[in-house]
């Protein structure tokens, strides 16, 4: 290569790295904001739709966005902390975010408290985080909660050892023993599932993690008398989704034994799955698991999917918190909809990336 060739040479590479640059520069991996107190924004920057599936024009002057963007589970977390502005200067936390069509993204969220001309207002920055960091993302209040309830247990195994060294053992402290260590165990493998990371493989169908899901519910169904009501699109069998098939049986089984346990004997349950498009193309899949079960109070809806709340005395409470945590790391989204005697209805929406034929034209 003579100098002449290697210098348009460089000056190429030159222009493709500023073009990155400014690539960059024109469309940051985050969104900024200003605010008034009152998190009214009055400013965005212009890559809000690009980077989390929300236009700017529904940011600006709109102070209801932030309940309309935070889903219901994570709402008293983030206002909370909007609140501690009163008392601090900056604070940061982790939350998620809903696009257009409902689908969550984690990100990290930082705001400061400034001054200008005298005239206080908020200055905002929102990253998303990516599937790989957040399959490795614990939050300190889960962790906490972890080893509180493992402590609770631990408790009780002392005093029944010191119980059985003072008097020696009756069945009374042997039955505490053997409860607590039951659930010590179970609380541990409940754990230990909700924190693994996935193993990706490249293609599978869903409807096998459907069947799969329902064949290992199977005692379940039959020690109830539900009846299932199936109802799959058929274009579902020329489908596959890349991701982790354990992770995300367990995460749909979750759902079924929930529907099960809320379903009153010989009840129903109507499982539906089909084929979001777009453009011609299958964009995502969409899983409707319906009971007409008891129901969940509206003081809890929000706060099925927090890690370890439940209102059974009996369960670890990493269910459907475990399901949505799934979920997630497929890049998906779990909502649900319930009312009291008269059932409720889970849904699930998981994108597809691109890696499926064109089965809808």
């Amino acid at each position: 290569m003579d100098y002449k060739s290697l210098a348009r040479s460089s000056a190429s590479g030159s222009r493709s790295a500023l073009a990155s640059l400014n690539s960059v520069i024109d469309s940051p991996p985050y969104l900024l904001y200003r605010s008034d107190m009152a998190f009214k924004p009055l400013y965005v920057s212009p890559n809000s739709a690009a980077l989390l599936g929300v236009a700017t024009g529904d940011f600006l002057g709109n102070a209801g966005i932030w309940e309309q963007i935070i889903p219901e589970c994570d709402r008293k977390k983030v206002f909370d902390k909007f609140k501690e502005l009163d008392s601090s200067a900056e604070i940061s936390f982790l939350h998620r975010i809903l696009d257009g069509f409902g689908v969550s993204t984690w990100v990290s969220h930082r705001v400061t408290r400034v001054v200008d001309n005298g005239a206080p207002s908020l200055c905002g920055f929102i990253a998303p985080i990516a599937c790989n960091d957040f399959v490795r993302l614990l939050e300190p209040s889960t962790i906490s909660s972890f080893i509180h309830k493992l402590g609770n247990h631990f408790q009780l195994l002392n005093l029944a050892f010191d119980s059985i060294r003072k008097g020696g053992a009756d069945a009374d402290d042997l039955n505490v023993l053997q409860e607590a260590l039951d659930k010590s165990v179970i609380l541990t493998r409940a754990f230990s599932e909700y924190t693994q990371e996935p193993a990706w493989v490249p293609a599978f169908e869903f409807l096998e993690i459907i069947d799969a899901a329902i064949n290992n519910s199977s005692s379940a169904f039959i020690d109830s008398e539900v009846e299932v009501q199936r109802d799959c699109d058929p274009r579902l069998e020329r489908i596959s989704i890349a991701g982790d098939p354990y992770l995300l049986e367990l995460a749909v089984r979750a759902i079924f034994e929930n529907a099960v346990e809320a379903t009153n004997k010989r009840g129903k349950i109507k499982l539906e799955v089909s084929v979001h498009s777009s453009g011609g193309m299958p964009a995502g899949l969409r899983l409707l698991v319906s009971d007409n079960g008891i129901g969940i109070a509206a003081s809890n809806l929000a706060k099925v999917m927090l890690p370890f709340f439940s209102t059974k005395t009996d369960h670890v409470g990493l269910g459907l918190c475990m399901a949505s945590r799934f979920i997630e790391m497929h890049g998906g989204n779990l909502k649900i909809k319930s009312s009291m005697e008269k059932g409720t209805d889970v849904f699930v929406f998981l994108p597809l990336k691109g890696n499926v034929q064109d089965v809808c034209r």
